[in-house]
């Protein structure tokens, strides 16, 4: 048997981890799957954070879709 060293993980860092990975879970599991994804994401507007080429709604799923990966 292989044996690896792992470094300990500090708590405030291991619980940002497990919350990535439940919103990813929840991305994958639920909202992809949502049957109303669609219609939520027509009423999506633009952002002063977002690149001015972004296209509210068409971009935001393609970012879910690719989260979902």
């Amino acid at each position: 048997m292989v044996q690896i060293p792992v470094d300990p993980l500090p708590e405030e860092r291991a619980r940002r981890t497990m919350e990535r990975i439940e919103l990813l879970n929840a991305v994958r599991q639920d909202i992809i799957h949502d049957p109303k994804l669609e219609d939520k994401l027509e009423v999506c507007i633009s952002s002063l954070d977002m690149p001015e080429w972004w296209i509210p709604g068409k971009h935001d799923k393609d970012l879910l879709l690719g989260a979902a990966k």
